[in-house]
């Protein structure tokens, strides 16, 4: 059974309305190509905005990377200068310490020769008391025989001893 052709007025009437339908189709894919463009801009600027912030953390990231080896540099130039210093006060203990030793050493000399001349200075001492002793009884004797010899000179000058 063939079909009967509708009417052409129902024909109109559907093509507008299939025009219509086409054309709010086209009108919102237009909005959506408007909306996806705005969100697409927004993306870009997004996007700039987060390269410029990432080439900002490099610089930042450079920078303080060049401060931190300088930083280093420091420490460890700092480093060797307290090896440095940390040497020489080792080599100047060990040079006070020899000192010390040495000091020790001829201090223990001077009190042994300090004992030597104490105990020289006793016999000394002692020698000296002696001979002081043998000077005593010389001069005793000396004494009692010049005494004797005055005795006896007087005697002989009063004339001969008479033997009887």
């Amino acid at each position: 059974v063939a079909q009967r052709p509708a009417s052409p007025a129902k024909e109109v009437h559907k093509l507008k309305h299939e025009l219509a339908m086409v054309q709010q189709r086209v009108s919102r894919l237009k909005d959506g190509h408007g909306q996806l463009q705005q969100e697409a801009v927004a993306c870009r600027n997004q996007l700039n905005a987060a390269e410029k912030a990432a080439e900002m953390a490099r610089t930042e990231e450079q920078k303080a990377s060049l401060e931190y080896q300088a930083y280093m540099e420091t420490m460890e130039k700092r480093h060797v200068d307290v090896e440095g210093s940390l040497c020489e006060a080792l080599r100047r203990n060990c040079c006070l310490a020899r000192q010390l030793i040495s000091a020790q050493e001829a201090s223990a000399v001077g009190e042994k020769r300090l004992e030597a001349s104490e105990e020289s200075a006793a016999v000394l001492r002692s020698q000296m008391e002696a001979a002081e002793g043998q000077y005593v009884a010389a001069m005793a004797i000396l004494c009692s025989e010049t005494l004797r010899l005055r005795e006896h000179r007087e005697q002989l000058a009063k004339g001969p001893l008479t033997t009887s």
